[in-house]
């Protein structure tokens, strides 16, 4: 009987022991991607580290260059007028 003790004591050890690894890994891990998320991504420098590409940025950096176009044409039909 003493046996099965040892044998559950261990084997309940070894469990916990394994569950609580996965669960720190899982809250790390999630840790990461929110702040990647929300705040490290602003920073060019660890996009750099991570070598990103900058599609996102470039993207929107051309929606802003089209609307500038615009601005600037529409302040010239303005000024013709």
């Amino acid at each position: 009987m003493t046996e099965t003790n040892s044998l559950r004591y261990w084997s309940a050890l070894i469990f916990s022991s394994v569950v609580s690894i996965i669960v720190a890994l899982a809250i790390i891990g999630l840790s990461w991607y929110l702040l990647w998320k929300f705040v490290l991504i602003r920073f060019g420098v660890i996009r750099a580290l991570f070598q990103l590409n900058n599609n996102d940025q470039q993207q929107s950096s051309t929606a802003t260059s089209r609307q500038q176009q615009q601005q600037v044409q529409r302040r010239q039909h303005i000024r013709r007028e």
